[in-house]
């Protein structure tokens, strides 16, 4: 599978998803519950603020391993959202 297709630059995020309550924080980004407005689907998104063009090349390469990876034990990514002008990536899991 060409995880590529799922990556999209601008901010179009807000567009399908409807943000929810923080859920969990690291060091670089923060995971907030989200739902897909169309689908109605429940899920989560890793939003990483201030990134790079290194980190978003980073970035990148994580979701395209994690839907390379297919194990009941393991999230999938499903989307990613790039937006090189904000300098945000929103993964959603």
């Amino acid at each position: 599978m060409n995880a590529l297709k799922d990556i999209t630059t601008g901010d179009r995020f807000d567009d399908v998803y409807e943000l929810g309550e923080r859920i969990g924080q690291g060091a670089h980004s923060v995971v907030y519950k989200c739902r897909d407005i169309i689908k109605g689907e429940e899920c989560a998104v890793k939003v990483t603020k201030r990134a790079d063009e290194e980190t978003i090349e980073r970035i990148k390469d994580y979701y395209r391993v994690l839907k390379s990876l297919n194990h009941e034990g393991i999230i999938s990514g499903k989307f990613l959202y790039v937006n090189e002008k904000l300098s945000t990536c929103h993964l959603v899991l």
